[in-house]
């Protein structure tokens, strides 16, 4: 079955702006952490941790988490205090509302094929 040019450009113009995003957040995260190193151990920081290491403070206003001594610096790599980290009923509620955004957004691109695109006819 042949797909029309219509298709590829509404598929295009929706997932070029995420992946965009993704490719720019990556690489402004990456550049964030460029030069930084513990303030303990002054080995280089990481850019990229697992979520559930992050306390609220780094949450609300960035920064990481030393591989090595496990220290949490902010995003001028200065040294905070580790504060109450995400409980479990929050991180799942919040796993939740992104999955039904997930399912909401999947529903509207099948109610815009079914509608707008007209297949079989």
């Amino acid at each position: 079955m042949p797909v029309s040019w219509g298709t590829i450009i509404v598929e295009l113009v929706l997932i070029l702006p995420v992946g965009i995003y993704l490719y720019y957040s990556m690489f402004k995260k990456i550049r964030l952490c460029e030069g930084k190193v513990c303030p303990q151990c002054q080995t280089p920081l990481k850019p990229f941790q697992h979520p559930l290491t992050r306390n609220w403070e780094q949450w609300k206003k960035g920064g990481f988490r030393c591989h090595k001594c496990h220290c949490l610096t902010d995003l001028d790599g200065k040294l905070i205090h580790p504060g109450p980290y995400p409980t479990r009923r929050i991180m799942l509620l919040s796993l939740l509302w992104m999955f039904l955004f997930y399912l909401l957004t999947i529903a509207m691109l099948v109610l815009f094929y079914l509608f707008y695109v007209k297949p079989n006819g």
